[in-house]
């Protein structure tokens, strides 16, 4: 262009039945209100803000919103007034609709025929979810209809012990054009960004025909070189699946020639060897599926610490190698003397350790880093306390902290850490590599103590169990090495070495904050899994990111004894036999006293409805 307004012909081929300009906003503009989705950052941000209570509603009601009100009043820029009192909504500002019941409500149910959302009387839907109000407070924010760049906020409260909660999160979620929370505390049940509607440089000319316009990507102007290798990381997971290594069970030759395989791998890397006699490995000895004592090894590789003050301190990073070889332990019985070949659990944790063995041999960290491929993790996380007992030159009690990798290669939009609450430093190092790295994570609650992290909890050091996803190849010999997706290894690659480096050159002490134990009980450390292991499946995947009461359901496997009672993914099992279930944890110890065969009484949470089912408990 060279004027201040020009005309193109463009020649097209067919027929033109959309238009849309710099859809893509490559170009330096200041944006129109109709691109920009309206969020809370828009409400919380506007010089005036008036706050508007239901005149016309319960007392309890009532009450509620007053005092939600009075949480945010007494500031110059805030107005609070009854629904009775105003005959129309102010053009200028933002405004907060409190109560369905506020005559007002209805500028933010209409406004939602543009989205894909409703509110009706009793439940708010967002897509496809389905949300209660009387389980959930809903924040809902759409366009002032008389002045569009103006925001307009619908909120419901659930409880009054939501209040107080509410009022001091909700600044926090800026950028949410809707948001639902549930519990007294509140916890976040959904959040979402409205997709900007009513742009003037978009035109439909036909709106007979569904249309979007999306350009072919484009490649960057200048791309770096990738940090980790993809394809190294890919080859040792397929080649520690190979059928020679037998699934890597305790008791085969297998499992020793994998130990072999991570060994000289480490070698290859650079990194030098930490066990025994100045080897690789630590061999010690456990019972074999028959009874039999069977000899062992643990992998171990040091990059030595360069700061004479952290001499003997060391971070641990660990993922263990083992898997259950034909079964065992615990094997289903449809897949008896089938191999497990076990890409994901935990081939996919080895192929980052390997890979973190080039990236960190290169580097000259301050305090020593330990690669620890423990084995025997399958069998009750023999190899990881093994390794806390007799570890010589770097004891247990100096040990900074650990991070372990285990089941990481189908990792979704988030990856789970679990275990953040061992120290007050982990929800902070993590808001860090989300900063830095772009990588999001989910920092879960529940008490998920199955891998070998346990084992550093249990000697009192810090400890993170990073993970990718649950799936329905969990312990199947369908676990295979097809499924593993490269985009979650890099990604888990990155954050990994990003959290390694920390600790490394952190120089103060991680605040600790496990749970001691009763000093007068035994000093028998409990197994991991009870002995003989589960016996009955339900058919069903928990979701782990949840942080309500009780165990939601991520899915649930077909024809299974969870889809034959009418279990679905999404219901939440509050009681399972009568007994209350709180949490993961409780939900194990229940599912413990049953055999295969036994019929028991199942309640659910579904989108706020109680369905009981009756489940005939199948075995494993």
């Amino acid at each position: 262009m060279n004027k201040r307004q020009q005309v193109f012909n463009l020649p097209v081929k067919g027929r033109v039945i959309r238009v849309d300009v710099d859809p893509e906003f490559n170009l330096f503009r200041r944006l129109h209100w109709a691109e920009i989705p309206p969020s809370l950052g828009n409400a919380f941000g506007a010089d005036k803000i008036m706050i508007i209570l239901p005149a016309n509603t319960t007392p309890a009601l009532s009450k509620r919103y007053a005092d939600m009100a009075a949480l945010w009043g007494g500031r110059e820029n805030f107005t609070i007034v009854k629904d009775s009192d105003i005959k129309a909504l102010p053009e200028s500002g933002a405004v907060w609709i409190f109560g369905q019941n506020n005559k007002f409500y209805n500028h933010v149910s209409d406004a939602l025929s543009d989205y894909d959302a409703s509110v009706s009387a009793d439940a708010a839907e967002f897509g496809k979810k389905t949300l209660s109000l009387a389980d959930n407070s809903t924040i809902i924010v759409v366009r002032n209809p008389k002045n569009p760049s103006a925001a307009i906020v619908g909120l419901t409260a659930h409880s009054d012990a939501a209040i107080a909660g509410l009022a001091r999160k909700l600044p926090h979620y800026g950028k949410y054009s809707y948001l639902a929370f549930s519990g007294d505390e509140p916890t976040n049940s959904a959040k979402g960004q409205w997709p900007a509607v009513g742009s003037p440089l978009v035109s439909i000319l036909d709106k007979t025909v569904a249309s979007s316009a999306k350009l072919k990507p484009r490649p960057a102007l200048a791309e770096l070189k990738p940090v980790f290798d993809g394809k190294r990381m890919m080859k040792y997971v397929t080649d520690l699946t190979d059928d020679k290594y037998e699934g890597r069970g305790v008791g085969t030759k297998g499992l020793e020639k994998a130990a072999a395989y991570i060994a000289s791998e480490m070698q290859v890397a650079g990194v030098k060897p930490g066990g025994d006699n100045g080897s690789y490995f630590q061999t010690f000895t456990v019972n074999g599926p028959d009874g039999t004592p069977v000899e062992v090894k643990n992998v171990v590789g040091i990059i030595e610490g360069t700061d004479p003050k952290m001499a003997g301190q060391s971070v641990v990073l660990s993922a263990h190698y083992d898997h259950l070889g034909h079964g065992w332990p615990g094997v289903r019985d449809a897949f008896k003397n089938q191999i497990h070949p076990g890409a994901d659990d935990n081939g996919s944790g080895v192929s980052v350790l390997l890979e973190m063995a080039h990236s960190l041999a290169k580097t000259a960290p301050p305090r020593t880093i330990v690669l620890l491929a423990p084995t025997a993790e399958e069998s009750g996380l023999l190899g990881a306390r093994h390794y806390v007992k007799a570890a010589k030159n770097y004891p247990a009690d100096k040990i900074f902290a650990n991070v372990n990798l285990d089941t990481v290669g189908r990792a979704g939009e988030k990856i789970m850490v679990f275990s953040t609450d061992s120290a007050r430093e982990w929800p902070f190092i993590f808001m860090g590599t989300t900063a830095t790295l772009g990588i999001k994570t989910d920092l879960v609650k529940q008490a998920v103590n199955a891998s070998d992290h346990t084992a550093f909890l249990e000697v009192n050091v810090p400890a993170i169990h990073i993970f990718g996803a649950p799936s329905g190849d969990y312990h199947r010999p369908s676990d295979t090495v097809e499924k593993i997706k490269l985009e979650s290894l890099m990604r888990v690659a990155a954050l990994s070495k990003e959290v390694v480096e920390y600790l490394a050159s952190r120089p103060e002490p991680m605040t600790n904050q496990i749970k001691q134990a009763d000093p007068n009980a035994p000093k028998i450390l409990p197994p991991a899994r009870p002995k003989g292991g589960r016996k009955v499946s339900t058919g069903s995947m928990p979701d782990f990111a949840f942080q309500g009461e009780g165990v939601k359901v991520s899915q649930v496997a077909p024809d299974s004894a969870g889809e034959k009672a009418g279990l679905k993914g999404g219901d939440i099992i509050t009681s399972f036999g009568g007994v209350p279930v709180k949490d993961l944890r409780a939900y194990t110890t229940e599912l413990g006293k049953y055999m295969p065969g036994d019929e028991v009484e199942v309640v659910v949470d579904r989108n706020g409805e109680t369905v009981t089912l009756k489940m005939i408990l199948a075995k494993r």
